[in-house]
């Protein structure tokens, strides 16, 4: 993509992360297309491999994700980051990990990205339609479910932080799968209430139409996971 054409609205590091324009050397008077101001390929693959190291994915995805960036070096069809992401839909599918297409929405949603260019990306780069490909691996997310449930309790308001919390407990605990996505989706919604202690929220099985020892043995699991969850560096004062 050419500077020309790009509003630079994603920047980081001085670098603009859709078309790789660096800020810092931009020339006013010179060349805006691919000319000095931007970055070599090592550079921009480093600016989006700290992007990539946030992500909710094992190390083996990442190191392979990494690697197909560093020999993709055509900036003409999309951005650089949207490759990135199209990669990693192609890597999942190579590897044949599983993929929670829930979680990877929110993602897009948060970054404001628009999802279908990477995917028509990683089609190009599979040679077959990517969604039909992904049905293969794409898990179904107890994350998916939480909108509904949160709407039938009367709880929308809550529904960001019970969805950070399940995306933090799912990526670390893959073994959430195994249950119920829908009842796993109420244990979510159930440890956060009772966590916060809300006590306005009550009969939330029976509301959400579960049964209730079956919601209690997840909400337990969940608590194991929370507990096994890295804690924040705390932050050195002196």
């Amino acid at each position: 993509m050419s500077s020309d054409n790009c509003p630079h609205e994603v920047v980081e590091d001085n670098v603009c992360m859709d078309c790789g324009w660096s800020m810092s050397s931009f020339d006013f008077h010179g060349n805006s297309d691919y000319g000095n101001g931007y970055r070599s390929n090592v550079e921009y693959v480093s600016v989006l491999e700290v992007e990539l190291s946030r992500l909710p994915f094992d190390d083996a995805v990442k190191e392979q994700v990494l690697s197909e960036m560093r020999r993709n070096t055509d900036r003409r069809s999309g951005s650089r980051r949207q490759m990135m992401y199209a990669i990693i839909m192609v890597v999942h599918l190579q590897l044949k990990k599983l993929f929670d297409y829930d979680i990877w929405k929110r993602y897009f949603e948060s970054k404001k990205q628009d999802i279908t260019v990477p995917l028509k990306l990683a089609s190009g780069l599979l040679g077959r339609p990517v969604a039909s490909a992904l049905a293969e691996i794409v898990v179904v997310s107890p994350i998916g479910y939480l909108s509904k449930v949160t709407e039938i309790l009367k709880v929308s308001s809550l529904l960001d932080p019970i969805c950070d919390l399940a995306e933090k407990c799912l990526s670390h605990e893959r073994d959430l799968y195994e249950e119920n996505p829908h009842c796993t989706a109420v244990a979510f919604v159930k440890y956060y209430i009772q966590k916060n202690k809300i006590s306005n929220v009550t009969n939330i099985a029976v509301k959400c139409g579960v049964t209730a020892s079956i919601i209690n043995k997840i909400v337990q699991r969940i608590k194991d996971v929370v507990a096994d969850l890295p804690r924040p560096t705390p932050v050195n004062q002196n």
